[in-house]
């Protein structure tokens, strides 16, 4: 009844059409002042549901590809579309929108041209506070209208885009509340659960665009992630396929964890217990580094994982870019280049961590510790080369060890693996591969950790080794002015078409 709490709404007139509505339409008042709404058919379009009429229905054509193919094929009122996926770091409180006035011809909404802040390189320094990360986005789509000359079979390529333009923070707090207190838990991405992640668009904005920035930035902040969960690790590709790279970031994701795990152990006194720590802690080490490699051995193509280039007259690259790089790498494709890119950053953040965890066994044990510091202040007055002491400031412990660690055979490991000099190569890999990734992608903001990473450990080299790194370092700077330059190229395409709302987040 009318009225009546828990009864239908709206009056008697209306109540027979609820039926016509898969979801509880609203009474629109007639534009003829008094007039009641009738179940005449001519006065039917003043009941609407709340979901807008006309609406995009993008639906992926089967076979369904992973997130991580930039192109997807969509349907929409029976036309078939080759999307191009993007992303951009902006600020979106700076776009500027002017709305048309014309409508889609596929049957969206109003049509807006963007004006965008000029493209800067984002920041992806870590702020070791108390903020909780955050990730805004807006995706836009872009309808090319498909050529009636031509056969559907022979479109394969077209203009269309769909557009993630987005921003976040570099700071990831770490929170011992239960989830139902934790207050961050009520304002991100765990509020609406994986389920909500497993359909085009939701599903390629947390893969491509959610998920590796909330990596990267847990990586940084050395603070472990909801990500690692089983459930965030399944549920979003239940309809979606994974390809190596999202298993790839599956592994990482588990990385963060392990650093802070490693941080709080080294910064205790060096007792039995905390030997007995970091004995379980780099047993978790060498397992996950076991699935790295059985991951490295499954993604690398029969024919290598790259092919190195001469920087001459037929490479696309300047000398200058080539400085101290005589070779760069070539991939398969955007995703495998962008792929062993992580791969190689991962390992140098997790390689010196193993180091150290390592040598830490390998410490004096002693309960009191007053008499452990005193140790420690007596034996670093032997004399040691520079880069034991910066590397291994635990090796000349050995002799002082009380007891001599116990540990299990598969414990015992070559450091010489996890020392500078293979780091060192692992970085220059990246850089032999940033610029392949550069000129293929659609995405340069995911270049910005691993430049990062390979940066900070160039800029520890040059103060360790008395100017060793400084040729690395402005390749570094280099490349960082060639990713500004991509991320406006693709800026000015974005500015010059006119685009469409499909979700925001």
């Amino acid at each position: 009844m009318v009225g009546v709490p828990g009864k239908f709404k709206g009056c008697n007139t209306c109540r027979p059409e609820w039926a016509v509505f898969q979801s509880p339409p609203r009474v629109v008042k007639s534009s003829k002042k008094g007039k009641a709404s009738s179940s005449k058919s001519q006065d039917r379009a003043e009941l609407t549901p709340d979901e807008p009429q006309g609406r995009l229905e993008l639906v992926p054509i089967e076979p369904l590809q992973s997130a991580w193919s930039d192109l997807i094929s969509l349907s929409n009122l029976d036309k078939r579309f080759q999307v191009q996926i993007a992303a951009l770091f902006t600020s979106l409180p700076s776009i500027i929108r002017e709305a048309g006035d014309d409508d889609d011809d596929d049957g969206g909404g109003k049509l807006s041209s963007l004006s965008l802040p000029s493209y800067e390189n984002p920041d992806v320094q870590p702020f070791l506070n108390q903020d909780e990360f955050w990730l805004r986005s807006q995706c836009l789509i872009y309808l090319s209208p498909p050529d009636e000359n031509q056969n559907e079979i022979m479109q394969i390529t077209t203009d269309s885009i769909c557009l993630f333009l987005f921003e976040h923070n570099h700071s990831l707090s770490l929170s011992h509340q239960p989830p139902w207190k934790d207050p961050a838990v009520q304002n991100d991405i765990r509020r609406p659960g994986p389920l909500a992640f497993r359909t085009f668009p939701d599903h390629h904005f947390f893969v491509r665009v959610w998920r590796p920035a909330h990596i990267s930035t847990a990586l940084l902040n050395r603070t472990p992630t909801f990500l690692a969960a089983q459930e965030w690790l399944t549920t979003p590709w239940e309809i979606h396929p994974k390809c190596y790279l999202d298993y790839l970031m599956d592994k990482i994701s588990l990385l963060p964890a392990v650093f802070h795990r490693a941080d709080r152990m080294l910064a205790q006194a060096p007792t039995l217990a905390r030997r007995l720590m970091a004995q379980d802690l780099l047993n978790n080490c060498l397992n996950i580094e076991r699935d790295l490699d059985e991951w490295y051995a499954l993604a690398s193509p029969a024919g290598g994982v790259y092919q190195q280039q001469q920087h001459q007259q037929h490479s696309n690259l300047s000398n200058a870019g080539s400085i101290p790089f005589s070779t760069t790498y070539a991939f398969r494709d955007s995703v495998s280049s962008l792929m062993f890119i992580y791969y190689w950053m991962s390992l140098v953040l997790f390689y010196p961590c193993i180091d150290q965890i390592y040598w830490a066994i390998y410490e004096p044990v002693v309960d009191d510790p007053a008499a452990a510091a005193a140790a420690i202040i007596s034996s670093q007055q032997q004399p040691m080369p520079i880069w034991q002491q910066q590397h291994h400031p635990q090796q000349h412990h050995l002799q002082h060890s009380q007891p001599h660690p116990n540990n299990s055979s598969n414990l015992h490991i070559s450091w010489l693996k996890y020392g500078p000099k293979e780091v060192r190569e692992l970085a220059a890999n990246i850089c032999r591969s940033l610029d392949y990734a550069l000129n293929m992608t659609v995405q340069p903001d995911l270049l910005t950790t691993p430049l990062f990473v390979v940066r900070r450990f160039y800029e520890q080299q040059a103060v360790m080794g008395a100017g060793d790194g400084r040729l690395e370092l402005m390749w570094c700077d280099g490349f960082r002015a060639r990713l500004v330059v991509k991320g406006r190229d693709i800026q000015e395409v974005v500015q010059d078409k006119r685009w469409q709302d499909l979700a925001s987040y």
